[in-house]
């Protein structure tokens, strides 16, 4: 700004919008990267692939089924929350430890994630891997 203007004192004054125009576009970049880069926050993009959590959920012990799948947030802070199927006959207290150790297990796998929230589910045990797959 301080050489182009003065550029125009000295009697060049096309320097300064020349000048002008390149802090312009230099302002109009930065504001569009910074719109496509808070618009994936403030969209809800998807932080995790919901495959990768399915696989690591569905190998705690206790878990039956594993749906809705959400992860959402910073690239450096996702949240996540889900749908775990457990059996219908399990205690409460047996089904937080299953929720406890999937938040755990996803947290140690997945070092962005600062919240799961598992949403236990009770399902029959004569449920199959056909009804994993629906849900």
């Amino acid at each position: 700004v301080i050489v182009s203007l003065m550029a125009a004192k000295f009697g060049h004054p096309i320097l300064d919008l020349i000048f002008g125009m390149g802090i312009a576009v230099l302002v109009a970049v930065s504001a569009i990267r910074t719109l496509i880069h808070s618009s994936e926050t403030l969209c809800d993009r998807e932080r995790i692939n919901p495959e990768d959590v399915r696989r690591i959920t569905l190998s705690v012990d206790g878990v039956k089924e594993c749906s809705n799948i959400r992860s959402r947030g910073r690239r450096d802070e996702v949240y996540m929350d889900m749908c775990v199927g457990v059996d219908g006959s399990m205690s409460v207290e047996e089904a937080h430890k299953v929720a406890q150790r999937v938040e755990d297990k996803i947290k140690k796998k997945f070092r962005e994630v600062a919240d799961v929230v598992v949403h236990i589910k009770p399902v029959s045990s004569e449920k199959g891997a056909d009804d994993e797959n629906q849900s």
